[in-house]
């Protein structure tokens, strides 16, 4: 479900940042986590100085523990759970 979630909302993700400009901020919060932390992923992305702390539930997290990883942004990405 987190996966389909993602495909839903991966253009989005993708276009925050183009139009957001996260180089004056150090830190994103993320509550929810975007389903697979997808919406940090690209902020960090786009903007390697930018640091995220995702919170969502248990089992979220494990799969957007592997999104993150997939992406090569888990140290600027910390997870809460």
């Amino acid at each position: 479900m987190m996966l389909a979630q993602e495909a839903f909302s991966y253009r989005q993700a993708v276009c925050i940042p183009r139009v957001y400009d996260f180089s004056k901020h150090k830190l994103l919060l993320d509550m929810g986590g975007g389903g697979t932390g997808i919406f940090s992923v690209m902020a960090f992305m786009a903007n390697p100085k930018l640091n995220s702390i995702l919170f969502d539930v248990p089992a979220v997290s494990a799969v957007a523990r592997e999104k993150i990883k997939f992406y090569k942004s888990g140290q600027e990405i910390k997870i809460v759970e």
